[in-house]
Formats: C-alpha cells, structure tokens, sequence
C-alpha cells in the first residue's frame, strides 16, 4: 500500500502519468506562462472587499458613536482649535480619492502604464497626507495639547491615528 502512495506522490509531483499532459486544474506547473492555473473568481474579491469596507465603516462610526456620548457627558470637554495645516491634508486626500479612480479606470481599460502612474501619484499624495498628519499632531503638542490633556484632544488623536493606520 505504500508504495502506490509513493507512486501517486510522484506522478502528482511531477505532473507525469496517467496520461495527462499537464498537472491537474489549479495545479502549478513549475512555467511562469500561468498554464494551469484558474483565476480567482471576480465575487471574490467583491466578497473581499465588502467584508473590508462594512469591517472599516463600524469601526469609524463606533469611534464617532463615542466621540458623540463623551462629547455630551461632563463639563471636562474643553473644544481644541485643530492646526490649519488640517485643512491642506484634507484638499490632498480628496485629490488622492481623484487620482486613485482615475488610476481604477485605466486599469479597467487595460493600460498598464497610465494605471502604474496615477496609483505612483495616489501612492505619493498618501504618503504626503501621512506626513502631513504627523506634522499636524507635532504641532498640536508643541501648543500644548497632549492626548491627555482633555477628552477632545483624545478623540482628535485617536480619530487622526485610526485615519493614517487605515490609509497605510
């Protein structure tokens, strides 16, 4: 008996026997020309990113959830005046939402090259928010306000920290 396992392992592994020419469906046949592989179905990554997008929006709106019942309770809520470089990292992640789409498109009408550019670009405006973040919150403590310094100034750091963690 073991030795038709050893025999089935051989003719499995190297693909040959049992008249076939190739390996099985789904099989890797050791080429990079991709033969034998199937492709992962489109639902799949539908599936994919619909789990992710549900999982990410009820972590967000349990942070706003928060934010919104400790903003009501107790007098300690003291309001903070966010940095206005704020305002800028907003206008570069709402253009990198632009070029992203546009890189989407030129994937979709199979242009390689034009859809590597625009995500480089997208890629370049994330990076630029993330900096852009960092630079805000040094600001915020080189002014005083600390993620201990009040409930606001928790929720503010935590709000920026979750945005940047999901960005990346």
């Amino acid at each position: 008996m073991s030795g038709a396992i050893a025999e089935t392992f051989r003719i499995t592994h190297t693909g040959k026997g049992s008249g076939t020419s190739g390996p099985p469906d789904g099989g890797y046949d050791g080429e990079s020309s991709g033969g034998g592989a199937r492709a992962i179905p489109q639902r799949a990554y539908f599936t994919l990113v619909t789990v992710a997008m549900a999982a990410i929006v009820m972590f967000f709106m349990a942070l706003t959830s928060s934010f919104i019942l400790r903003k009501g309770q107790g007098g300690d809520w003291e309001h903070i005046r966010p940095p206005a470089l704020m305002w800028l990292n907003t206008a570069v992640l709402l253009v990198s939402s632009g070029t992203i789409e546009v890189a989407r498109r030129w994937r979709a009408a199979g242009d390689a090259q034009a859809f590597h550019r625009w995500w480089g670009l997208t890629t370049l405006l994330g990076l630029a928010f993330l900096a852009g973040q960092l630079a805000a919150l040094r600001q915020l403590s080189a002014a005083g306000v600390f993620l201990s310094s009040n409930p606001a100034s928790s929720f503010f750091y935590v709000l920026t920290a979750a945005h940047g963690a999901h960005l990346v």
